[in-house]
């Protein structure tokens, strides 16, 4: 038995104000599984009848606007972003001040057997340090081939890089990530500090393909000097190559006409600039 109200600022399709319905023997639930929603059913005040459709919709309503009488009960975007923002620092800051926390996470990660890299500095606002695990140095030593990554705005600090080692793994047959380094220092300083504490480890790398970064060239060049061939990223040198077509590049004509014949002559040297990315033979290339 379900007693149903009709709310006074709305009209229903039948001028009812109570409606108790009983679906011979039959459950609300089952109104669902019914085969025509359209079967009226009577009332047992007024003699009026309703249909199923009517009577879950007039349900549906009451329940919308029934009073939610705890605050737990209410599930929104903010409160769920919120609990995971808790969780997610709970998970990973072990103090509020972010130097005790890094100290805290590289012991931690001392502990746990994984190779760690703190590398001092006497610019106290400065900072440098990294680690790999056992597995991932593994890999890193053994492997010839590097590949060396820069991602910037690591956090709110603006200066914040992280530099990421990636080779290609022999099984999976694709790049992973074997090693870590987190600094503000944009200079070469860091880096080299840190490829020597890899070298120290025993890996000697033949080719390591970087951005066009000239602090990555010099701390390369410093620590295995000419057994390590250094190459650069093709995508960074393609839009280095654009940057320097759209500054460089000569308009002509008068206002009206020369955007035209700009845009379709800059099309062609990009296209030209892109077919002599993939160029290997040398004296072809500076013949171009």
């Amino acid at each position: 038995m379900h007693i149903l109200r009709e709310s006074p600022k709305r009209k229903s399709p039948i001028d009812i104000t109570v409606i108790a319905v009983t679906l011979l023997g039959r459950e609300i639930s089952g109104f669902k599984d019914a085969d025509d929603e359209n079967i009226s059913y009577p009332s047992t005040e007024n003699g009026e009848s309703v249909t199923r459709r009517q009577i879950r919709m007039k349900l549906n309503r009451d329940s919308l606007t029934m009073p939610i009488q705890n605050v737990d009960s209410q599930v929104c975007t903010e409160a769920i972003a919120h609990m995971y923002r808790k969780w997610h620092k709970a998970r990973t800051q072990k103090d509020m001040d972010d130097d005790v926390s890094v100290r805290r996470w590289l012991d931690d990660l001392e502990a746990r057997e994984y190779t760690v890299w703190r590398i001092a500095d006497d610019d106290s606002s400065q900072y440098a340090f990294g680690f790999c695990s056992a597995w991932q140095k593994d890999e890193l030593t053994k492997s010839d081939n590097w590949s060396m990554d820069a991602t910037h705005h690591m956090g709110p600090d603006p200066n914040a890089l992280l530099y990421t080692i990636i080779v290609r793994h022999h099984l999976a047959n694709r790049g992973i990530p074997v090693a870590y380094l987190f600094t503000n220092d944009k200079s070469a300083y860091p880096i080299t500090k840190w490829l020597e504490c890899i070298a120290g480890s025993g890996a000697s790398p033949k080719i390591i393909t970087i951005d066009c970064n000239l602090g990555e060239v010099k701390a390369i060049q410093t620590v295995w000097g000419d057994n390590c061939r250094i190459q650069y990223c093709t995508w960074h040198v393609q839009r280095a190559w654009i940057n320097q077509l759209v500054d460089k590049a000569v308009e002509w004509g008068t206002s009206a006409t020369r955007m035209e014949p700009k845009h379709v002559e800059m099309q062609t040297m990009r296209d030209a600039m892109k077919a002599l990315m993939r160029e290997q033979d040398r004296n072809e290339f500076f013949n171009k």
